[in-house]
C-alpha cells in the first residue's frame, strides 16, 4: 500500500503529489542494532506523511533497493526523489547522514549528519522530515503534525518489532 496523501485543495485543483522513495540506510555498527538500519526511513516516513503532498513509497518495496543507482530505483519505484544514507552505531552513541537526491542523476539536493545516542534516533531522524519536506517543494500540514506527535520511544519499539517481523 502506498501512502497517498492528498493537496490542500486552494482556488484550484490539487496537484499530483510528489512520489518519494526513502532507502534502508547502509549499516556499520554491532549486529544487536542493525535493525535501525530500517527504523531510521520508517520514523522519517511516519514524519513526512504531515505532508499532504508527498506520496511515500512503501518501504517494503525500497527496503532491499539499497547500493543501486539513484535513475534505476526511480525508474523501478515510480518516484522523483530517493532518501537514501548511513547509519553508524558505537556504543550507545550513533552517526545517520540522510541525503536527499533527485532521480535524474544530479548531485544530492539536501544532506543531512545527524549524531546523537541511540535512545534519541527515531525522535532526531523524525525531525529531519521538515526539511526534507521543504527540498522538494511541498508543504506541512500543522494540523496533521499536531495529531502526529508519537511519543519516541513507544515508535522505536513498534518499528523495531515491525522490521525484526520483515527481517
Amino acid at each position: 500500500n502506498t501512502v497517498r496523501l492528498s493537496c490542500d485543495a486552494g482556488a484550484s485543483a490539487p496537484a499530483e503529489p510528489i512520489p518519494l522513495a526513502i532507502l534502508a540506510l547502509a549499516y556499520e555498527g554491532p549486529p544487536a542494532t542493525a535493525y535501525l538500519k530500517g527504523v531510521v526511513p520508517l520514523a522519517l516516513a511516519d514524519a513526512l506523511s504531515v505532508s499532504p503532498a508527498i506520496q511515500i513509497v512503501p518501504f517494503g518495496s525500497s527496503r532491499t533497493l539499497t547500493g543501486e543507482k539513484l535513475d534505476v530505483v526511480g525508474r523501478q519505484l515510480g518516484v522523483k526523489w530517493i532518501v537514501s544514507g548511513k547509519l553508524a552505531i558505537e556504543g550507545d552513541d550513533f552517526v545517520e547522514t540522510i541525503e536527499l537526491a533527485g532521480v535524474s542523476g544530479e548531485p544530492s539536493l539536501w544532506s543531512r549528519e545527524v549524531r546523537g545516542r541511540v535512545s534519541e534516533i527515531v525522535a532526531l531522524s523524525s525531525a529531519l522530515a521538515p526539511e526534507v519536506i521543504a527540498r522538494v517543494g511541498a508543504r506541512a500540514n500543522p494540523a496533521e503534525d499536531e495529531k502526529h506527535r508519537r511519543n519516541p520511544a513507544a515508535m522505536e519499539a513498534y518499528l523495531r518489532g515491525l522490521t525484526l517481523l520483515e527481517g
